[in-house]
């Protein structure tokens, strides 16, 4: 209930650990900014955006509970070299969405049930590896737009109501050994891509 941000670290603050904390009804949860090495693993509902980074790279976010938040549970603008691993995002618009150049993270092993829009959403952002995550009951399960060289594989992706996976003006994209029960649209929609790899 801090208005702004429940935790920021601003402008080089590194190598932090932040757990345990709760930061709701904020329009940030937890905030960083040019911000690297740090581990978190707090609450984040009820927020605008459960934990947002801005040019941080190198953190670690596990086990983060992310729900209920009005527009994003975890959003990534031109972040890099992120690990994003056993997060809860539920009943938000996005659950993860990484935007702007985030490249090389890792989305791994979350829970990305019931947001309204995307369980995880990509734009402008290449090589990163969502592997085994769980996206069930959104609007949209995986979504890339204007992205390469990304990597979707070993997902678990059911009742997602327009598309489970979706690739927007998306290239070189490895989309291998998913798991889906299928919406209208079908397991995997390509538009306008070139050098994907789609195996199931």
């Amino acid at each position: 209930n801090n208005a702004n941000e429940g935790v920021y670290l601003q402008s080089s603050s590194n190598n932090n650990t932040l757990s345990g904390n709760t930061a709701n009804n904020n329009i940030y949860g937890v905030y960083l900014q040019s911000s690297s090495n740090n581990t978190l693993s707090n609450t984040a509902n009820n927020n605008m955006y459960g934990v947002y980074l801005s040019g941080s790279s190198n953190n670690i976010l596990s086990n983060n509970t992310l729900n209920n938040n009005t527009n994003i549970g975890v959003y990534l603008q031109s972040s890099s070299d992120n690990t994003l691993s056993g997060n809860t995002a539920k009943n938000n618009v996005y659950g993860i969405q990484l935007q702007q150049g985030s490249s090389y993270n890792n989305v791994s092993n979350n829970t990305l049930n019931n947001n309204s829009n995307f369980g995880v959403f990509l734009s402008g952002s290449s090589n990163n590896n969502v592997r085994g995550n769980t996206v069930n009951n959104n609007q949209n399960g995986v979504y890339l737009v204007l992205t390469s060289n990304n990597n979707l594989t070993l997902n678990n992706l059911s009742r997602n109501s327009n598309y489970n996976i979706y690739l927007y003006s998306s290239n070189y994209t490895l989309v291998c050994s998913n798991t889906f029960i299928s919406p209208p649209g079908g397991n995997t929609t390509v538009v306008n891509g070139t050098g994907n790899d789609v195996r199931s």
